[in-house]
């Protein structure tokens, strides 16, 4: 997570990397954990698509906002 620019990146499998919003669409509350299927909100315990930002739990019924980001052997770049 890149708490100054409220993103979460995850990388589900090998090579595969999705940028979020790391914040909860619930009550805004900044999510904490990332496994390698849910991106988890400690408030409420609204669970995330670690591919998608889809809600699969919890009390969030609306995706995570998708950031664009670009990964390369060095760097993470996101907007």
């Amino acid at each position: 997570m890149i708490a100054d620019t409220e993103t979460v990146i995850t990388q589900p499998a090998a090579g595969e990397y999705f940028g979020f919003s790391s914040i909860c669409t619930h009550q805004g509350c900044p999510v904490a954990t990332v496994t390698a299927e849910h991106i988890i909100c400690p408030c409420h315990s609204s669970h995330y698509d670690t591919r998608t930002g889809e809600p699969v739990a919890g009390p969030a019924d609306q995706p995570l906002t998708p950031r664009s980001i670009t990964v390369t052997e060095t760097e993470v770049e996101y907007s």
